[in-house]
């Protein structure tokens, strides 16, 4: 059986889903992500941070208060 493929509002679906299943609130949640195909579950959980953010959801962001996160390194490079 494939598994479903969660993309823009469809991630709050998967989101949901785990956190029921785990029997933790979305609010108590954290969420990390780089795109703004990702804005709709940023609303949902308590805790977003958006990693190396593309224009859009940066300055979303930035208006929101979400913390940034930037790495310079890229995982061959360590």
């Amino acid at each position: 059986m494939k598994s479903p493929i969660y993309y823009r509002e469809g991630k709050i679906f998967a989101a949901q889903e785990a956190s029921q299943k785990h029997k933790i609130p979305l609010q108590d949640c954290y969420y990390y992500a780089d795109s703004i195909d990702d804005f709709f579950l940023f609303e949902k959980v308590g805790h977003p941070f958006l990693v190396n953010p593309d224009s859009q959801i940066l300055k979303i962001g930035k208006k929101k208060g979400w913390p940034v996160l930037n790495f310079q390194k890229k995982l061959g490079d360590l």
